[in-house]
């Protein structure tokens, strides 16, 4: 007689699944980081943001404002494979309601192509890849709020030694793919290709723009600049 041994309850299938990394990350597919164009969405105001190769960090104590921003003095910048993903990130919420975006959240923001990753000789972790799974990662690795545990999953990455990680981008439903660079906290002065209004895109998007309020505040993504 063959008993059955009963599967244990992790909960409702609606409750977040992805857990904590786990202690050992190699058997995760590599990838070499592939020539541009890549593309960056970025405030040009003043005081927002330093630039299109600009590495966020947080400390210990403070919640991330990326998704896989690495601990201070660590940081990570993030770029998408198409113009389109990398706006989808700024106005996802408005896009997803399908309703009009704010100018605030679109005005004085640009959108910059770059060619060179600069990743050097080391690779890419694919959370892309079919064997991200066997590893407990899941598709929430790209898109489940709270940042906390995916930035948690970003700094074992950081740890294994790669120069940073492939995914899929929250917002873009198609084979879009972003990347999170590990480097340095701060800016950059390497080169980039050529930027546009991010208007320009919105629109060739064909999404509607409408002026609002100053008081309202643009995008949350849009503080983090992370995809």
């Amino acid at each position: 007689m063959v008993t059955m041994t009963q599967t244990p309850d992790h909960g409702p299938r609606d409750r977040l699944a992805l857990g904590e990394p786990p202690n050992d990350l190699t058997s995760l597919a590599s990838a070499q980081a592939q020539r541009g164009p890549w593309f960056r969405a970025h405030p040009e105001r003043p005081g927002r943001d330093k630039g299109c190769w600009w590495f966020t960090a947080h400390a210990r104590d403070v919640i991330p404002g990326g998704r896989f921003d690495l601990l201070t003095p660590d940081g990570t910048c993030y770029l998408a494979d198409l113009a389109e993903a990398a706006v989808r990130e700024r106005v996802g919420r408005y896009s997803a309601a399908r309703t009009w975006v704010p100018a605030n959240a679109v005005d004085g923001v640009l959108v910059s192509i770059v060619v060179t990753l600069h990743t050097g000789s080391r690779p890419l972790a694919d959370s892309t890849h079919a064997s991200a799974a066997a590893l407990g990662a899941t598709r929430e690795l790209s898109a489940a709020t709270g940042y906390g545990l995916t930035s948690r999953w970003a700094q074992a990455h950081f740890h294994e030694g790669v120069a940073g990680l492939l995914y899929q981008p929250r917002f873009s439903t198609g084979t879009e793919v972003a990347v999170a660079i590990f480097g340095a906290e701060g800016s950059r002065t390497w080169a980039v290709r050529s930027s546009k209004a991010m208007r320009e895109v919105v629109i060739g998007m064909g999404l509607t723009i409408a002026p609002v309020p100053h008081s309202v505040d643009a995008d949350d993504t849009a503080t983090s600049n992370s995809l």
